[in-house]
């Protein structure tokens, strides 16, 4: 199979073209369509990103997409493996060598392959993914305390929760060292209104927020609770919540993704009514010239 692929600079153009390929399979594509969801209504937030779509080259047919929005890795859809040469023929054109890529496992695989061989570049991080599909609630185990939307009061204990959850995550690697890369989610996403918390007693335990809107759902992300407030089931509490939320304003379905390497919180979401859909795989590079 010959593949070409064509870049896009307008991302609402784009979405016409492509949001009827990702909507085959709208949870496994809830980042990708979460991502050109916010390159339209946020575009003060992507000073730097550049789109393609993959075509058949006998019959014009879209195979799939990929996008960076710097500092974040390649993303990439289901697509062919025959697609391989053509992403890295897009790779290689970035304005940015790609700090990672997100894929399907397979395209990941021979992508992380391939690029290591053009590239001075090493494997700092592999990170096997799972992403969850909810479409009812089932209700998890009492827990004391309520859930609210954080405020500004909040952003000194959020930015140090997002910047540990991004440690945790294995992805600080490349990013602002300390706080100032967790303020700037922190603030931002109090200004969304995106990002919710579990309160016991005044305190804040936990936060949860919400990103990346498809057509039908909506993405759950930034589960997080300090490690002096875990196992007593105040995330579950507050992931409830907020789906339920979202469920209640109109979204048909939630997303999540989850680290496979934790059996701890997979099982949590999954008695939370998560159904899995999709395992790709993340990898971090590191360039021997930086």
């Amino acid at each position: 199979m010959g593949v070409t692929y064509q870049l896009y600079h307008d991302p609402r153009h784009f979405r016409d073209l492509v949001f009827p390929f990702l909507l085959e399979n709208e949870a496994a594509h809830c980042l990708g369509l979460g991502v050109i969801h916010s390159l339209i209504h946020k575009p003060e937030l992507h000073n730097d990103f550049q789109l393609a779509a993959f075509f058949d080259d006998a019959t014009a047919q879209l195979l799939g997409i990929a996008w960076v929005t710097s500092p974040q890795p390649l993303g990439v859809s289901q697509m062919p493996v025959a697609c391989l040469p053509a992403l890295m023929e897009f790779a290689s054109g970035l304005n940015h060598k790609p700090s990672g890529i997100a894929a399907p496992y397979v395209l990941a695989e021979g992508f992380k392959h391939a690029w290591m061989q053009r590239e001075a570049c090493s494997v700092y991080n592999r990170f096997e993914q799972c992403i969850y599909e909810l479409t009812e609630i089932q209700e998890p185990r009492f827990a004391p305390g309520r859930v609210r939307l954080a405020n500004a009061h909040d952003v000194a204990i959020l930015s140090r929760w997002s910047w540990s959850f991004v440690v945790e995550c294995g992805m600080a690697k490349g990013r602002d060292k300390g706080h100032v890369n967790g303020k700037s989610y922190a603030r931002q996403a109090v200004h969304d209104k995106s990002r919710y918390v579990w309160e016991v007693d005044g305190k804040i335990v936990a936060m949860a927020g919400v990103q990346g809107h498809t057509p039908e759902g909506i993405r759950i992300s930034w589960v997080y609770t300090p490690p002096e407030h875990r196992c007593k089931g105040y995330a579950s509490q507050l992931v409830a919540r907020v789906c339920e939320e979202q469920l209640a304003n109109g979204k048909k379905r939630c997303f999540l993704y989850t680290d496979l390497e934790n059996p701890t919180s997979n099982h949590i979401y999954q008695e939370l009514g998560f159904v899995p859909v999709a395992s790709p795989l993340h990898y971090t590079f590191v360039y021997e010239s930086r």
